[in-house]
């Protein structure tokens, strides 16, 4: 293989390495009612949004995207900066405090970690209404799980306090757990309209992702993945996250074996191991 050879092969597998983006239904359907809600003109009890998906099923991937298509930007009239969409991770083993250095932290305005819960609490109230923001985007919501009764009902009821006093509303991202968590508080799940990634079957939408992925690729010939649809199924834990990795390493391993396409040995030789089977190879005995 020549210098322009290798250097050719580098830039093809570095453009598969990077995170392709594959718009389908299901996520289009959830991202178009996450910008109904950022319309939505400021209420007494704004709409909120529990996203509910297996991890690695795109839920995380969903909410940075939006986060990026709605940046803070400067009013050009009044010079002041606007954040619509402020976007933060719950914290492990979460308590009120915490949750408010999170939101403070996304501000990027700076903050007191020693300072006292009250003090904190003024403090984001008076950076929501500063910056007009419209919606908070939670990621890893079921999080509140790992928190005591006490602390998630305290931090629920927070959330309602800041919803109702600033018109705000929420998206929040996560496991089934979540579900549970939001079921118990009857107020809460009034507010928050459940929407579910669901995992992938073998259907005309899972085809039309593959033929939608197959033309992201760098090859010189058709790989016609939908003749493998299900055979990448069974190898995966079906999930967009664990398909696109398989499908990302099959492809690096046909680039470097000089093909023109993936085939199904590719997939079945590119190293590719599930969570599940991740899972299945960590309990047998060393």
């Amino acid at each position: 293989m020549t210098c322009s050879e290798e250097e050719g092969l580098e830039r093809k597998i570095e453009y598969i390495e990077k995170t392709l983006w594959v718009g389908y239904p299901a996520i289009k359907r959830i991202e178009d009612r996450m910008f109904e809600i950022l319309r939505h003109p400021r209420i007494g009890r704004m709409p909120s949004l529990l996203i509910l998906a297996r991890t690695n099923n795109g839920k995380s991937t969903l909410l940075k995207r939006f986060a990026k298509k709605n940046l803070a930007f400067t009013d050009t009239q009044t010079g002041s900066v606007n954040a619509p969409v402020l976007g933060i991770v719950m914290p492990e083993g979460p308590t009120e405090i915490l949750f408010l250095d999170a939101l403070l932290r996304a501000t990027n305005l700076g903050y007191k970690r020693t300072e006292p819960f009250r003090d904190k609490l003024d403090q984001v109230f008076r950076t929501f209404e500063k910056l007009e923001t419209k919606i908070i985007l939670i990621d890893e919501i079921h999080h509140i799980a790992a928190g005591s009764p006490a602390n998630q009902r305290l931090l629920m009821n927070l959330m309602k306090n800041i919803s109702t006093l600033f018109s705000i509303s929420f998206i929040a991202a996560g496991t089934a757990e979540a579900r549970n968590i939001f079921s118990a508080d009857e107020q809460l799940s009034n507010r928050f309209q459940q929407m579910i990634i669901p995992v992938w079957e073998n259907n005309e939408e899972f085809k039309g992702l593959l033929k939608s992925f197959e033309m992201l690729l760098p090859f010189e010939e058709p790989s016609n993945l939908v003749s493998l649809s299900e055979y990448i199924l069974n190898k995966t834990d079906r999930t967009i996250g664990d398909i696109y990795k398989l499908l990302q390493l099959g492809a690096i391993h046909a680039l470097k074996n000089g093909s023109k396409c993936i085939e199904k040995s590719h997939l079945s030789k590119c190293g590719h191991l599930s969570p599940t089977e991740l899972a299945n190879e960590r309990r047998k005995p060393i």
